[in-house]
């Protein structure tokens, strides 16, 4: 785990970064869950370990994954 910030120093831009990753992702997780309720078929997924940027070519993957599925 990292460690806590401490109030009286300067924010840690690596730290900040973590913290602005898990609030996308929480975000993500929220609007899945709302679009589930619309569609059953709305899920999220997670990229473990990937970012916005890099996950691109996975999330294209598993959407043509999802595209061809028989329904």
């Amino acid at each position: 785990k990292p460690p806590k910030a401490d109030p009286n120093q300067p924010v840690d831009p690596k730290r900040a970064k973590r913290q602005a990753q898990r609030t996308m992702v929480t975000k993500a997780r929220d609007l899945a869950a709302q679009l589930h309720t619309e569609n059953p078929a709305a899920n999220f997924i997670l990229f473990e370990g990937k970012h916005h940027g890099r996950v691109i070519s996975d999330a294209m993957a598993k959407a043509v994954e999802v595209a061809i599925q028989p329904q």
